[in-house]
């Protein structure tokens, strides 16, 4: 049974991460939304 269990978390666990990777492009893009925003953090923290 407590093989069982960490086989399970192991699969969730790289799941996890295949869909993290498949959601990094869509914001990597640039868009006029995205790039305005950047700006934006940037003033922030340098002001």
């Amino acid at each position: 049974m407590p093989k069982h269990n960490l086989k399970y978390k192991g699969n969730k666990q790289h799941r996890c991460r295949k869909t993290k990777f498949k959601y990094k492009p869509k914001l990597l893009i640039p868009t006029k939304k995205n790039t305005l925003y950047i700006i934006y953090r940037i003033e922030l923290l340098l002001l």
